[in-house]
């Protein structure tokens, strides 16, 4: 038979093709758009974890999450937060405070800057460790209190924050090897009477807790001050604030943060790292406080492997409580434990 003779495809025939080829393109497209989404979420996501790990060089700092109208949040989530690099605004000469610069060199290539405060009577040295896009200059006034209590006080930078190298932060992880380089130059440099205690402040306690945990620490004891527990509630505390869902929001962040940070995230947890602890430890947290919530002290509280432990919860405080709300000048410390004898809620 000739091919003039073949039967041409029916009118159903052609109809069932085109169908079904209309659907292959459907679902190709489909498809493509599937994965541009996915692209699109992970590029939004490591834009925000680049911009809270990394500090730029200008441009105003994003106002905190609760203080954000409807377009800053729609802004924000867009762009990313910018949070420009922590400065001095100023020095403890500033207070009244004589002080010398001391530079501490943690590894080949990060070099921290601190202030060093001799007290002429000291009943102790506390080293001080600031937060989250911070720097010492933000807690003079919390330092020239604890230098009226009898202190003397040897203040650091973390890495990437005033007087100290580097533009970027891992809220703890890596600091806590500044934590260790600069409570070995405390060690070293304080010959007075009394104890050397570690002060942390948010960041600065979770990095205290994680040197704790790679380290015996060579001091005497710890104040941990507004802590959170875990690394990713922290984060996800941050989402709620702005009035989004933190599931899934909270992860992405999490994953490319630990990308940049070069570090599992998800295993920055200081109610982990408090069961290497074993020196006495008070803790201060505010009981208002929204960025890291009482309830995540108390399970850090909890885990602490210290028998000599204590928590004090300030009624009304925010995240930035400190510890001069709590030891008014009228309370002198002495010894190492000068919080014995306060019994935790």
């Amino acid at each position: 038979m000739s091919d003039r003779t073949k039967s041409k495809p029916s009118a159903a025939n052609q109809k069932e093709a085109k169908r079904s080829a209309a659907t292959e393109l459907r679902l190709r497209t489909a498809k493509a758009l599937a994965v541009m989404a996915v692209m699109a979420v992970n590029a939004l996501g490591f834009v925000h974890a680049r911009a809270m790990l990394t500090f730029s060089t200008d441009g105003a700092r994003t106002s905190q999450p609760e203080a954000l109208d409807w377009a800053d949040k729609v802004q924000t989530l867009l762009m990313g937060v910018n949070i420009p690099r922590p400065t001095h605004q100023a020095t403890p000469k500033d207070f009244g405070l004589e002080f010398e610069s001391v530079f501490i060199d943690v590894d080949d290539e990060v070099r921290l800057g601190a202030w060093w405060i001799e007290h002429p009577e000291p009943k102790g040295m506390m080293v001080v460790f600031h937060g989250y896009s911070s720097s010492a200059s933000q807690l003079l006034k919390e330092a020239n209190g604890l230098y009226d209590l009898g202190y003397s006080l040897f203040m650091v930078d973390f890495r990437g924050s005033g007087a100290s190298n580097q533009h970027t932060t891992s809220v703890g992880y890596h600091e806590a090897q500044d934590v260790l380089a600069a409570l070995k130059v405390a060690r070293q440099r304080y010959k007075g009477p009394g104890p050397i205690l570690g002060l942390g402040f948010s960041m600065g306690a979770a990095a205290l807790t994680r040197a704790a945990s790679l380290q015996d620490l060579p001091i005497d004891g710890l104040i941990l001050v507004a802590i959170f527990d875990r690394m990713r509630t922290t984060v996800a505390n941050r989402f709620e604030l702005m009035g989004l869902p933190s599931i899934g929001g909270a992860d992405l962040l999490m994953a490319w943060g630990s990308v940049i940070i070069g570090a599992n995230a998800f295993n920055h947890n200081p109610v982990d790292y408090a069961a290497h602890i074993h020196i006495p430890t008070l803790m201060i947290h505010g009981g208002k406080d929204t960025r890291a919530r009482p309830e995540e002290a108390q399970r850090v509280f909890k885990a602490l492997a210290s028998p000599q432990k204590d928590l004090i919860i300030v009624p009304d405080a925010p995240h930035s409580v400190g510890i001069t709300d709590v030891i008014p000048s009228s309370r002198r410390p002495a010894g190492a434990c000068f919080w014995c004898g306060r019994s935790a809620p």
